[in-house]
Order: C-alpha cells, then sequence, then structure tokens
C-alpha cells in the first residue's frame, strides 16, 4: 500500500533538494513546478496546480503550505510528481528534436551522395609548398582544388530505407551484376533494389 501521509518532509528533498527540516521550497522553484505540472492532464497533478498557483482563489488560500504538503494532501507521492515532470519534460525535448529534423535528413542525404569538396590540404588554393620547399601542385587534388568524397553506404542505406526502396522482400538468391547498369528501361526503384542488395551483402555476385 502507498503511503501518502508523513511523506512530506522526504518530498521536499527529493523534489527540491531540500535541507533535512525544511519544507518551504523558494518562490522561483515553486514557479518553475506550476509552469511545467500545468500542462498535466492528470486530474491529481491538476488539483495540486491549482492548490500551488497563489494567482487563483483556491491556491491564494494555500501560499503558507509547501508544495510537498500539497502533494501530501492530494494522496501525490514525490514519485508520482517527478515521473509526471520527467514526461513532460521529455515530451518537451522530442518536439525541440523534431524542429531539427528536417535539416538532419537534410544532411544524412548529402552524406549519401558522391561529392566533390574543397581539398583539405590546399584549401582548394590547388599549389602547397612540396618537400623541396618549392611551390608545386598540390598531391592530394593533383592540383584540381577539389577532392572525391565517396557517398556513406550506412547513409545511403538508411535513404533508401526512408523511402522504402531496399527491396527487402526480394529474394536473397537473386545474382546480380556488381556493376549497376541503367538503362531507360530501368526505374528508380529498380535501381534502388539493385544497390541496396549490394549494399544488404545479400546479392551474389555473377560468375
Amino acid at each position: 500500500m502507498v503511503r501518502y501521509k508523513g511523506q512530506s518532509r522526504k518530498a521536499a528533498q527529493l523534489l527540491f533538494g531540500l535541507p533535512k527540516g525544511r519544507l518551504m521550497e523558494s518562490p522561483q522553484q515553486r514557479a518553475h513546478m506550476i509552469e511545467i505540472l500545468k500542462l498535466s492532464h492528470n486530474p491529481q497533478i491538476k488539483m495540486l496546480v491549482r492548490e500551488a498557483d497563489a494567482s487563483n482563489l483556491i491556491g491564494s488560500l494555500h501560499v503558507r503550505d509547501s508544495f510537498a504538503k500539497l502533494c501530501e494532501q492530494n494522496a501525490l507521492t514525490w514519485k508520482a510528481v517527478a515521473d509526471e515532470y520527467v514526461a513532460i519534460q521529455k515530451s518537451h525535448g522530442l518536439v525541440a528534436m523534431a524542429d531539427r529534423l528536417p535539416a538532419i535528413m537534410e544532411q544524412t542525404a548529402i552524406a549519401a551522395m558522391i561529392r566533390d569538396e574543397t581539398c583539405p590540404r590546399c584549401k582548394g588554393v590547388k599549389r602547397v609548398r612540396l618537400k623541396n620547399m618549392k611551390f608545386g601542385s598540390c598531391p592530394k587534388c593533383n592540383g584540381t582544388g577539389t577532392t572525391r568524397v565517396d557517398a556513406d553506404p550506412d547513409r545511403l542505406k538508411l535513404v533508401f530505407n526512408t523511402f522504402g526502396l531496399t527491396g527487402q522482400g526480394a529474394s536473397a538468391n537473386v545474382n546480380v551484376n556488381t556493376q549497376v547498369n541503367i538503362d531507360a528501361a530501368q526505374t528508380m526503384e529498380d535501381l534502388a533494389r539493385d544497390v541496396s542488395s549490394i549494399i544488404d551483402g545479400t546479392a551474389k555476385v555473377s560468375e
């Protein structure tokens, strides 16, 4: 059986880090807890918030009661309040992460492409000081100023998976050439299926 009575001191310590013997949290701590928990759909939590918020009539009657004491009066353990607080904050975090998702997906798609980037050695200047202390064509990029960056196979696979183009239902015994030939009759889905089977390591090389 869960105990509620006599748990206010424990709640004060665990929810607000208050020293032993102190129950009343700071106004800032109380305001923060109200701000988060007011988003709860739990009826007990909603009543707790109403009684803790001095801006309403009911709350004004409990300004001298600690938040921990109000938890006890509403049959709420410190863990129940803490779990609700964490769940709401987690939801806030997921929303914030989702806001970054389009940029992350774009970066993943870019990494899945073969591309040219500025040479890391000559910084695009094309010439560098060589061992003989003379300037010459950059050996890293052969004097082009750019280097070819291969596609990241893991990100390439992820992109195909995202759009359902991996052909996961295809038989693992299908023989394909290690070189994918593109012709006018081959669709993007056909191409994706061929490439993904090579990436997955399920395709057998034709003799």
